[in-house]
């Protein structure tokens, strides 16, 4: 065990017996070891935990919009949040057209399933130098659905707002 890892575990041991018996910090080390965070089990053993303070929304990100904040995981590290998906298709074009349905060569996502589609007798490289795979639609759920991200992410990407002048 590295030495400041030996050292921490000192430490811990140390303050959880402030506050617990001596004979019952083992049996408490061990219940924290089992959680994914053990540092935040032992701060709110210690009462020492202050849950970060998170912004009601986020940006709108490539997968969703209307982003608004649910809870907080301090075990996980997790935001949960609702926000409605963005769905995209892409599908394959003539290298420099449009990406517009009259345009589409093939919607399969993958070179090779496009290749076979079009019966192209070429290798995968001489089929992308001829097309490319574009963005085609995109369009957003109606419906609001629940997903995670990590703190940091959500705390990057918060909304915020300015006063006017």
């Amino acid at each position: 065990m590295p030495r400041n890892l030996i050292h921490m575990d000192k430490l811990i041991r140390v303050a959880l017996a402030t506050k617990f018996k001596q004979e019952d910090v083992e049996n408490i080390l061990l219940i924290c070891e089992k959680t994914d965070n053990i540092s935040v089990a032992v701060e709110i053993l210690l009462g020492l935990y202050e849950e970060p303070k998170f912004a009601d929304e986020a940006k709108d990100d490539e997968y969703y919009t209307n982003r608004v904040f649910l809870s907080y995981d301090p075990f996980k590290d997790k935001v949960t949040f609702s926000g409605n998906r963005v769905i995209k298709t892409y599908a394959w074009f003539l290298k420099g057209a449009l990406p517009i349905d009259d345009n589409v060569v093939s919607e399969h996502s993958y070179a090779n399933d496009a290749m076979k589609e079009k019966n192209f007798k070429g290798d995968r490289d001489e089929f992308e130098s001829l097309y490319e795979r574009k963005l085609w639609k995109q369009d957003v759920r109606e419906k609001a659905e629940t997903s995670t991200t990590s703190s940091y992410n959500w705390i990057k990407e918060e909304k915020t707002y300015e006063l006017a002048e």
